[in-house]
């Protein structure tokens, strides 16, 4: 073997170790999702997940990886049971960060392309000496700013989105300079009824995720982590997430666990 042909396998291996040691944000933290059907609490998901953030800006995945570590659901002692609007609303964090999507100059795709804004003219930062807040609108400049959920029609039922901001809580020094993710969230509204029903009903749901735990994992640390499997499922409330509005804590304690 020639020296040019060592040369060319020697830096073919240093590439692979290269890719295969990527680092990754691993986040820990507490969730919850709670839906309203016509302003009435009816569904109340919370509890634990990690999820892993590509360091490298060439990442090409739309979403983050996640792993659920622990979950309890409640519902209104009336309600159904389908929590469909709570299951495709469980947080989600995107690779491209918020603060990215708002400075660009363009028209940006997120949500695997079913949602088109024009990012700089349809969110804002809120800015204090510790943190920024970034919320984008994702509806605007859509027609009637709303967008036709025709995939839920498979579920048996039909349904408009009319609202949908996600945001992102950002830790900054002096106000500048987005650092590391305190936490992230959306919050939908739909018109929507179910299969053999006459009317509309107003749907809300809020997701939220606060993180309470970071390090830095390989990639190969994270697939090992997404193998494990999870034998504790119980969880406490950290004392230092976002308190729930006094009218969702209040309905909260009336419904049951299922």
């Amino acid at each position: 073997m020639n020296v040019h042909k060592i040369i060319i396998l020697v830096m073919a291996i240093l590439c692979a170790a290269s890719a295969g040691a990527q680092d990754f944000q691993r986040l820990k933290g507490y969730y919850r999702v709670y839906q309203t059907t016509d302003s009435a609490l009816t569904y109340f998901w919370d509890g634990y997940m990690e999820i892993f953030v590509p360091l490298d800006s060439t990442d090409d995945a739309t979403f983050c990886q996640r792993k659920f570590l622990g979950e309890r659901r409640r519902k209104a002692p009336k309600a159904n049971g389908d929590d469909l609007f709570v299951q495709i609303n469980l947080p989600n964090l995107e690779v491209t960060p918020l603060s990215k999507s708002i400075s660009a100059d363009e028209y940006s795709t997120r949500n695997n392309g079913d949602i088109y804004f024009l990012s700089h003219k349809a969110g804002n930062i809120a800015r204090t000496d510790s943190t920024a807040t970034i919320v984008l609108d994702e509806l605007a400049g859509r027609p009637d700013h709303s967008l036709d959920m025709s995939q839920l029609k498979m579920y048996g039922v039909k349904a408009t989105m009319t609202g949908y901001q996600d945001f992102e809580k950002r830790s900054t020094v002096n106000g500048k300079n987005h650092n590391a993710i305190i936490s992230f969230g959306k919050h939908t509204e739909y018109l929507a009824r179910y299969r053999g029903e006459d009317t509309d009903e107003k749907i809300s749901v809020t997701s939220e995720f606060f993180v309470t735990d970071r390090q830095m994992v390989t990639r190969q640390q994270m697939k090992k982590i997404m193998k494990e499997k999870n034998h504790i499922w119980s969880f406490t409330i950290p004392e230092t997430i976002t308190p729930l509005p006094e009218s969702i804590a209040s309905a909260w304690q009336q419904l049951v666990e299922y």
